[in-house]
């Protein structure tokens, strides 16, 4: 366990450092990347274990794996290249084995979809239908919400941005962890953080409005978490984000709190948009990897779902991200409004904390004390 652990976390904190490197302009060639003996990852993935902690270190090496597939592929040879994959390791299906090497229940995260769609209808629907009178094209519902982002958007320059987050993290004692950097090579706001030592910088885009704000805050859920001491380093290697966008999703909050209650009212209700739009993907990409393209919901199914009409048809991803969005958006939904940073701090919690309490965690895992 402790070979296993230390060569993906080299892995992790080699890819973090180059990326670091990139942000801030400087070389990368003096950070080594370890290398790796495809047999020797593919027999310690093919390994049993009850531990969870393992199993995240060999879902990064599922990961790392999976990689090798060709995803430029029309998606019906996609579902076959990865259904293959999942079969070496006893999967029945590319969603069952995703899962699986996370020690995620695969019938239980469909039945918290599910179940999320249930419990957000009434109120999902009645909003929607209070707005648009029934249904909307998205590129409408696009619209709609980019205006929301707009309110008193003069008041967000890039100073008070970075201005209102330094001052953030020196308030509430992360300055020697977490570190504040005007200038984004992406574009975007974004946290780059190393597990050794545990360390997180959020690199913040270089224009204003209210978005970037709320982006701003988002990244500092996401560093506030990568330096909890109160997480393992299995929760934070990538595998399972569920954890980590419960903490960025109630950061987030805070750059809401100035707002009229009458304009944030939508904005506050976006999160259920997000929540839903996730569990109807995750129930197509299980059918899709179950049953092929002719399992997957229709455009009608859609809009009965989401009151939207969707642009395009259902398209394989890369990751299976949203099982993580659809267990951090049922967390998240059912916990109090933020009010400051000090709630951002309680809401860390470990994956497997997350997992236990949705339902979704695979029988027969043991859980360490401090991932409990």
């Amino acid at each position: 366990m402790k070979m296993i652990e230390r060569r993906v976390l080299e892995d992790y904190n080699s890819g973090a450092r180059r990326v670091l490197c990139l942000f801030h302009n400087e070389s990368s060639r003096h950070v080594a990347r370890p290398e790796w003996d495809t047999d020797e990852i593919r027999a310690e993935v093919a390994a049993g274990t009850n531990e969870f902690e393992r199993k995240q270190l060999q879902g990064y090496l599922f990961d790392t794996l999976e990689l090798d597939i060709d995803s430029a592929v029309p998606p019906d040879a996609l579902r076959t290249s990865r259904n293959q994959f999942a079969a070496e390791f006893g999967a029945g299906d590319f969603f069952e084995g995703y899962c699986a090497a996370r020690a995620i229940d695969a019938r239980g995260v469909e039945r918290l979809a599910e179940d999320l769609l249930d419990r957000t209808e009434d109120r999902y629907m009645s909003t929607l239908r209070s707005v648009f009178g029934g249904s909307v094209e998205q590129d409408e519902f696009a619209r709609f919400y980019s205006a929301l982002l707009t309110v008193d958007s003069g008041s967000y320059s890039v100073d008070r941005i970075h201005s209102d987050l330094v001052r953030s993290v020196e308030d509430h004692g992360y300055s020697d962890r977490v570190e504040i950097v005007r200038g984004s090579p992406p574009g975007v706001s974004t946290t780059v953080s190393t597990i050794e030592p545990r360390k997180s910088t959020v690199f913040l885009a270089e224009y204003g409005g209210l978005e970037s704000y709320r982006a701003a805050f988002h990244a500092l859920g996401h560093a506030i978490y990568a330096v909890s001491l109160d997480v393992t380093v299995a929760d934070l290697v990538g595998v399972n984000i569920s954890a980590t966008e419960v903490s960025a999703f109630s950061a987030q909050e805070l750059a809401l709190a100035s707002l009229k209650p009458e304009d944030r009212r939508m904005l506050d209700f976006m999160p259920t948009y997000y929540a839903r739009m996730y569990a109807v993907r995750l129930l197509d990409e299980a059918r899709f990897y179950r049953e092929g393209s002719a399992g997957v919901a229709s455009v009608r199914e859609h809009e009965r779902r989401l009151l939207i009409v969707p642009n395009n048809t259902f398209v394989p991803r890369n990751r299976l991200h949203s099982i993580d969005f659809v267990i951090a958006f049922s967390t998240y939904l059912s916990r109090a409004r933020t009010d400051s940073l000090d709630d951002v701090r309680n809401s860390v919690a470990s994956n497997s904390g997350l997992l236990l309490e949705n339902n979704c965690l695979m029988d027969g895992f043991r859980v360490s004390q401090c991932g409990e």
